[in-house]
């Protein structure tokens, strides 16, 4: 329970209880708590048991596509770090397909100047001098480049390629977030002048003067420095203030403790959303009670903890249904629904349409523009 400082793992059941609907509700204090007591699409079989969960990657990244898997620069074996100009990627690649393209590799976006809007994980992102984004393997995004109206560098590395250090954690295992950051004019003075210096690093060992080929290597010296140079980078953007969202309010000790209960469920989540709904099999895990659990999240998010864990689901299937030609009940089946009519239900009524709306709203097969669900 999140209360003068601290989160406790056990939680008494006080409160007046009361079914209305399927729903389990109860009234502590002046706060209302829904709990499903019955999740009409969850699964069936007893695969989502406790004991069942033992795996630690994320389910999204487990027979799930990610497109050919590409960890390397595609002209330079050895080099998992590549920093471009928006305009030089911008002529390798194609700035429109027929549908959204799933991340391989973390991406980072800083914009110099331009107006314009990012789509990712189908939620638009506007962006302005000064704009950092941080983008992740799994992601969607609409485009393979940023649009034109911007101008300004990314960054792109292999989730292998930075230091593990325990200060680039946080934003090295967050998988499911995409990192906004507005930066001051301080900030955004010295993380521009880092990515030039890792992009001006980058032509050095890629040898830009020379024509990159199957055979080419990188000198030793050139991957090191570009490694040391990228930890420098993200070292700089943990430093800066968390983006809007995240901080989850009040006292500072209580926020970074519902901050790390939080991160340490969406750790779980991202391994087994695929399997389970149940809050109570995530609060197991992570040692608390579902009534804690839920004010954790609501603390962190405003969102109740079944709410986290639909959105998830809900999420990993539109990012399914926009990339690739897989039929619906397929999707389906990979999020663990065995009924292709109980997917279908689960999906509407979070989603607002059907699967092949959906579907069709994200490819320029649809009779509508793109990014229009």
């Amino acid at each position: 329970m999140v209360n003068s400082g601290h989160i406790d793992s056990t939680d008494a059941t006080d409160g007046v209880y009361g079914v209305h609907e399927g729903l389990d509700v109860r009234e502590v204090g002046e706060v209302s708590e829904i709990h499903e007591t019955h999740d009409p699409y969850e699964l069936h079989g007893g695969r989502d048991a406790f004991e069942d969960f033992e795996t630690t990657a994320p389910a999204a990244l487990v027979g799930h596509p990610l497109g050919p898997g590409r960890s390397d620069h595609p002209g330079r074996p050895g080099l998992s770090i590549e920093a471009l100009t928006l305009t030089e990627l911008r002529k390798r690649e194609p700035a429109i397909t027929d549908r959204p393209v799933r991340l391989e590799l973390h991406e980072l976006v800083l914009v110099e100047s331009g107006h314009g809007a990012e789509n990712v994980d189908f939620t638009d992102h506007e962006c302005a001098p000064g704009t950092l984004l941080w983008l992740r393997p799994g992601q969607v995004r609409r485009d393979p480049v940023a649009p034109p109206g911007l101008d300004g560098y990314a960054v792109r590395f292999a989730p292998s390629a930075p230091s593990r250090s325990p200060s680039l954690r946080r934003l090295l295992d967050d998988t499911y977030d995409i990192g906004v950051w507005r930066l001051a004019p301080q900030a955004r003075t010295t993380v521009t002048a880092t990515v030039r210096q890792l992009a001006e690093d980058y032509a050095t060992a890629c040898g830009m003067s020379a024509p990159a080929g199957p055979g080419t290597v990188t000198p030793p010296l050139g991957v090191e420095l570009l490694s040391h140079q990228l930890t420098v980078l993200l070292l700089r953007i943990a430093a800066l203030p968390l983006p809007p969202g995240e901080d989850a309010g009040g006292d500072r000790a209580v926020r970074s403790e519902v901050r790390a209960t939080y991160r340490r469920f969406r750790r779980e989540l991202e391994c087994h959303f695929d399997r389970t709904r149940q809050v109570e099999v995530y609060a197991r895990l992570l040692g608390y009670s579902a009534k804690t659990l839920n004010r954790v999240c609501r603390a962190a998010t405003g969102r109740s903890a079944k709410q986290v864990v639909d959105g998830r689901v809900v999420l990993e299937a539109k990012r399914l249904l926009a990339h690739t030609d897989m039929p619906a009940v397929t999707v389906g089946r990979r999020l663990g629904f065995t009924e292709a009519t109980n997917f279908g239900k689960f999906f509407t009524h979070h989603a607002g349409v059907t699967p092949g709306e959906f579907r069709s709203a994200w490819t320029t097969a649809g009779a509508t523009g793109r990014g229009q669900p």
